[in-house]
């Protein structure tokens, strides 16, 4: 048997040779400690490791004498031969790792329901398939490098999430998190080259978000997001639309959108920010920040700048907010209407910069 099967032996010996004797029932119906009364750890061992070239059936045995209650943290790491990892007697861990594996096809834990720190699922070459289909709370989620991987699945995963990244996963169409409302540091989707749909649509609050790089997605829409600390958007080369219907304060000093198609934007619920910055090198259409007052630095002069009809969308709800906007600075790049300058005098003669530039 391979390395980590003789480790878990030798750990299962050493531990009978500790707790069993003939006359010890406490576990056991036969005198002898162990799950089935003749064998194996009766709630499993604390680290539990699974490395080197064990093949599916080294693993299930390895699994079926030592994973149990008492497993709180599980590592599978530079396997060789495990092509399919399906553990079911587990439903707490502290940390989850399972990185580096060259054969690991399909990885389902379908009772994990809780892992108290970290989730990291790393450079697993052939991984096509996660399933943690009951998983309800973790503190972190990672999920790197895995260039076969297709499917992800978190339907039940909720709140108490520090962060969530997903990163380099270059097959990966669809990211789903439908129950998630808060992640209290940092939100990382980037340089999923064939990602087509970010879903987090009940997400409320979160610290940070960085959605750059992923080359194929059409859109971001966060329809339920209400505060965020920084938002950065950049460089995915498909997106024409971007809608924060929701978002009402932007308490840091990020929230800057570059990409080369975008067409229209919604930030209509908008209120307080310090600086945002939007660029395209396609002509913005349309641009609601019909809600928007407290805010240092509105920069729209982006290089594809934007039709009369969204500078006079702009323009227009600036002067009309009450009370009055003062002390902001105001730059736009496009042909301005009539209308539009005479509001842009407006909004001078209140204390404001505004600059318009065809």
């Amino acid at each position: 048997m391979n390395y980590i099967f003789i480790n878990v032996f030798l750990i299962v010996i050493t531990l009978l040779s500790f707790s069993c004797s003939p006359e010890d029932g406490v576990n056991g119906e036969d005198g002898v400690d162990g799950i089935d009364g003749t064998s194996g750890l009766p709630n499993g061992i604390g680290f539990l490791t699974l490395t080197g070239d064990i093949t599916n059936e080294d693993a299930v045995e390895i699994i079926e004498q030592s994973a149990g209650i008492d497993t709180h943290t599980l590592l599978v790491s530079g396997t060789t031969n495990l092509t399919t990892l399906n553990i079911a007697t587990i439903s707490t861990l502290t940390t989850l790792e399972v990185i580096n594996n060259e054969k690991l096809e399909n990885l389902s834990l379908p009772n994990l329901e809780s892992v108290l720190d970290n989730v990291s699922i790393e450079n697993n070459n052939a991984l096509t398939t996660i399933s943690f289909e009951n998983l309800t709370i973790t503190r972190s989620l990672s999920i790197q490098e895995n260039t076969m991987l297709t499917s992800v699945s978190f339907p039940n995963l909720s709140d108490g999430l520090q962060g969530i990244s997903f990163s380099q996963n270059e097959s990966l169409e669809n990211i789903s998190f439908p129950l998630v409302r808060a992640i209290k540091n940092r939100l990382f989707i980037g340089e999923n080259t064939n990602l087509e749909r970010l879903e987090l649509d009940n997400l409320e609050t979160i610290r940070s978000m960085v959605i750059r790089k992923n080359k194929k997605l059409p859109n971001i829409d966060f329809p339920n997001l209400i505060t965020a600390e920084g938002i950065t958007i950049n460089d995915n080369d498909m997106i024409s639309n971007i809608a924060f219907s929701n978002l009402n304060n932007v308490t840091g000093t990020t929230l800057s959108i570059n990409e080369d198609v975008l067409t229209t934007i919604n930030f209509d619920q908008l209120n307080t920010f310090s600086r945002l910055a939007i660029n395209s090198t396609a002509l913005l259409t349309s641009v609601n920040l019909s809600a928007a007052q407290d805010f240092d630095q509105l920069v729209l002069n982006s290089p594809g700048k934007l039709s009369t009809a969204a500078i006079d969308q702009v323009i227009t709800a600036l002067v009309h907010i009450t009370p009055a906007i003062t002390e902001a600075t105001i730059l736009i790049r496009g042909t301005a209407s009539a209308q539009a300058l005479i509001d842009a005098d407006i909004l001078r003669t209140g204390g404001n910069v505004v600059t318009i530039t065809e």
